[in-house]
């Protein structure tokens, strides 16, 4: 079974993961007229709008990426608390024990 601490430490590699993946999002151009929508008719209007849903869309899920690695990463950290506290409690029970014995 997977250690706490080992647990952690995959949590904390999903943070950065997720920081990752949102700073790339963040960096996608959604500035840029799409291919098309420079004209009138409703071929370009309905490009127009489709451009304007992916760059809220992508701008939502940058968000989003960061906003879980924080997160993720604050789990990653409670859980280091939590297994520090096992750790204490274990090495207190065992010092108990060789007392008694």
């Amino acid at each position: 079974m997977e250690s706490l601490r080992e647990l952690a430490n995959r949590l904390d590699e999903t943070a950065g993961s997720l920081t990752d993946i949102g700073r790339e999002l963040g960096r996608v151009d959604r500035t840029a007229p799409a291919p098309g929508g420079e004209g009138s008719g409703r071929l370009a209007e309905t490009i127009r709008a489709l451009t304007e849903q992916w760059s809220a869309a992508t701008g939502a899920r940058a968000t989003e990426a960061t906003v879980t690695a924080d997160r993720v990463a604050d789990l990653a950290a409670r859980l280091r608390v939590v297994a520090d506290g096992y750790t204490d409690t274990d090495e207190a029970a065992r010092r108990r024990h060789a007392e008694e014995a």
